[in-house]
């Protein structure tokens, strides 16, 4: 009987991780893409097709986890390898799904309880959205889960396993998602509530050392590796393109940063009024946490760190929109289910009703949202995209027919790069080739690929900033051979 019952619960995740997966390829077939997902995905492009093979080349200025993540599927056909990215957030978050089902199993729900809350909350907006989006945002929100878990674990059990968990897991996920710093920063306060009374009183110094010093480390290593092989331990942060930057380079492109950017208030009480319409759910589990008060400080502690994140993100320009971070709260919401007993009177019917009523109030709001992107994401679902990005694609196709070296930066042209295919011919700014060109007054490689510096993030282009006059004047020795929408590329012609 048992081994029949996992069969089942194992045919039917099956089942919804194809759904997941075809969602995905529906959207990027339809031409939806993602600028981080891209960048990462050219990023292991550079390294896997450079020779030698060089890890550090994948650089500092993105956290390296979900870049190690993306490396098997290297081994996709060329023409399926565009979706890799995606692929790979989507089985995170079908990972996730497996996590929570198992854990429901374990509360004793039956099967078709658990199938109608892993189908309620995989159409929540902000899920679906983390699980199309590339691996950041769907392997934090997989950490975040343990992280929930751990915290409750530590305040219930008064386990050190659990205390040691926590910090490794705030320590890990600086490697996936720079927002880390966010998280930690709005869970510090709540350590005292967190930590078992009897424990803190005795040793709060403790507490916080054995919580915070994996994070520290992570920090600190990170720093060094950036004054090692960057000439600067604050290198990651300073960098154009970090992701450590968050969207303050974008800000001017982001509603979200022009109505609240800079503020600490009013984004925390627009995120508040956010959390009323995606997750009224919330408000019913911390009634039933009301029973236990030690659960209920807890999970009250717990569901306002995302919105203090987002308060605190958004303050400092970080955050370019809100549901990315509002996708923690579905997480916490599953890690609570898994633990309070919802399957059995009027409460798990209650459960079923708000998560309905709150996907269609979710689903309201994110579809009224401004951001490009997400409007982007919107319209991919019903229909096939204008290519916004023509010119990238047809730079990618002329560049495949050209014979020879190619001097290009993939921080401006990781589109160029993404539909060209590979990076074989390609001198990247971390390779040797690049560095040896560009100290040159006169470069000798094949192809020089300059963006127009007066548009865009043309003016980031580390090949205009070494020969500013080269898209304008061109160079001696090169012949222009290419120059459409805001691309040039030179060709070498002196021997």
């Amino acid at each position: 009987m048992k081994v029949n019952r996992q069969r089942a619960d194992f045919a039917w995740l099956l089942l919804l991780g194809v759904l997941l997966t075809g969602f995905c390829l529906w959207l990027t077939g339809n031409n939806f893409s993602h600028e981080m997902a891209l960048r990462d995905w050219v990023k292991v492009l550079g390294v896997l097709d450079a020779d030698p093979f060089r890890l550090e080349n994948l650089g500092l200025d993105t956290p390296h986890l979900p870049l190690y993540l993306l490396i098997p599927f290297a081994w996709l056909s060329p023409d399926a390898q565009g979706v890799a990215p995606y692929l790979l957030s989507t089985l995170l978050i079908a990972l996730l799904l497996t996590v929570w089902n198992h854990q429901l199993r374990h509360q004793a729900f039956v099967l078709w309880q658990r199938l109608l809350l892993l189908m309620l909350v995989l159409f929540q907006a902000p899920l679906l959205w983390a699980a199309t989006t590339g691996g950041h945002l769907a392997l934090t929100l997989l950490i975040f889960y343990f992280i929930y878990l751990a915290c409750l674990r530590m305040n219930f059990q008064a386990d050190l396993r659990s205390f040691i968990m926590l910090g490794l897991l705030l320590g890990l996920l600086f490697f996936v998602d720079a927002v880390a710093l966010f998280i930690f920063i709005a869970l510090f306060p709540f350590f005292a509530l967190i930590a078992p009374r009897r424990i803190f009183l005795e040793a709060p110094l403790s507490v916080y050392i054995v919580i915070c010093i994996p994070l520290g480390v992570a920090v600190l290593a990170w720093a060094y590796l950036g004054w090692i092989f960057e000439g600067g331990p604050g290198h990651f942060i300073h960098q154009p393109g970090s992701t450590f930057l968050g969207a303050r380079q974008y800000a001017a492109d982001s509603p979200w940063l022009i109505q609240y950017g800079g503020q600490w208030f009013a984004p925390l009480a627009a995120a508040f009024m956010l959390l009323l319409v995606y997750f009224p759910v919330v408000f019913l589990l911390l009634a039933l946490a009301a029973k236990h008060k030690n659960h209920l400080k807890v999970t009250l502690a717990l569901m306002s760190v995302p919105l203090i994140a987002i308060a605190f993100a958004t303050s400092k320009f970080y955050l370019e929109r809100p549901v990315e971070l509002l996708a923690l709260v579905m997480v916490a919401v599953m890690a609570e289910l898994s633990v309070l007993q919802v399957r059995k009177g009027w409460t798990f019917p209650a459960v079923v009703l708000l998560l309905i009523a709150g996907g269609a109030s979710g689903w309201h709001s994110f579809l009224q949202t401004p951001d490009p992107i997400v409007r982007d994401w919107q319209n991919a679902l019903f229909a096939r995209l204008d290519n916004a990005h023509a010119a990238d694609v047809a730079l990618g196709q002329f560049l495949s027919h050209q014979q020879g070296k190619v001097l290009i930066d993939n921080f401006t042209a990781y589109r160029v790069i993404a539909a060209h295919g590979d990076t074989e011919k390609m001198a990247l700014p971390k390779s040797d080739l690049f560095k040896l060109q560009v100290r040159r007054q006169v470069p000798d490689i094949q192809y020089i690929v300059v963006p127009d510096p007066r548009a865009g993030q043309g003016g980031w282009d580390r090949i205009n900033k070494h020969f500013p006059d080269l898209y304008r004047s061109g160079m001696k020795d090169y012949q222009q051979v290419y120059d459409y929408q805001g691309w040039r590329v030179f060709k070498h012609v002196a021997g």
